[in-house]
């Protein structure tokens, strides 16, 4: 049986969503599961620091890894501390994925990835509970420059597997039964093991052609306009659906720019 958290956060996908991003063409943004601005009761995530914004220095993959982690604002030399968030209104397992976007509105993707400790694929992903009070601290975050020649390749890599995720979630949520889709099969080493079915259809369903052309045009748009120099942290939250699965969304928290 659903619990109230479960409720508010199914009912959070309304049917006009459905229709909007069931759409072929639709390129999702990465706030589409939006949660009421109003009357809102359930859980949702706060940013408990913002990260430090400037004196951290962006790697190149040549350079190795960064010298320590992206430090918090209240930072200080002595007493280190780093970028932080809890989950609100809910006890219970949760998946949190840190992710770069751009400093411009909307905030899209950037093609410069999260490296160290958790990292795959350009982002960071921990698992929380009532355990770690709801909380999440970020000690190891760096972060790899990518050349302004490498942009779009790297984008194009992004929004399609950014399209695939979310095609696999949209179904897991709408699915008979609510079965749900583990969101740790879309990482390479679930691909190397050979479970490749369902990636190997969402991607198809990612790549056709109206999709790939629309990303295409936006790929060929932000490489030209991408700030190289500056990126926001976007932390997301999942919470898990009746199967264990962590498909339940909320709304990202976004931080401020890191320069």
């Amino acid at each position: 049986m659903a619990t109230n958290s479960e409720r508010q956060i199914g009912e959070t996908l309304t049917d006009s969503l459905l229709m909007d991003i069931m759409t072929p063409g639709y390129i999702p943004d990465i706030s589409v599961l939006q949660l009421p601005t109003s009357n809102y009761s359930g859980p949702f995530m706060e940013i408990l620091e913002q990260p430090k914004q400037r004196g951290f220095r962006f790697r190149y993959p040549c350079e190795g890894p960064s010298h320590g982690g992206l430090p918090g604002q209240y930072s200080e030399k002595g007493k280190k501390s780093y970028p932080s968030v809890q989950l609100c209104n809910y006890q219970g397992p949760a998946r949190i994925v840190v992710s770069l976007v751009t400093v411009d509105e909307p905030p899209m993707p950037h093609a410069h990835s999260l490296i160290g400790k958790n990292s795959q694929n350009g982002v960071v992903t921990v698992q929380i509970g009532p355990e770690h009070g709801m909380t999440a601290s970020f000690p190891n975050l760096g972060i790899q420059h990518v050349t302004k020649k490498s942009v779009g390749k790297v984008l194009m890599e992004r929004y399609i597997k950014m399209q695939s995720l979310h095609t696999a979630t949209i179904n897991a949520l709408t699915a008979e039964g609510n079965k749900g889709f583990d969101l740790d099969a879309l990482s390479d080493q679930a691909m190397a093991d050979g479970d490749q079915r369902s990636f190997d259809r969402n991607m198809a369903e990612a790549v056709a052609e109206e999709e790939s052309r629309k990303v295409r045009q936006m790929v060929e748009e932000q490489k030209q306009n991408m700030n190289l120099n500056a990126v926001r942290l976007c932390f997301q939250a999942y919470l898990p659906d009746d199967g264990g699965c962590f498909t339940k969304a909320l709304h990202p928290c976004i931080s401020n720019a890191v320069f």
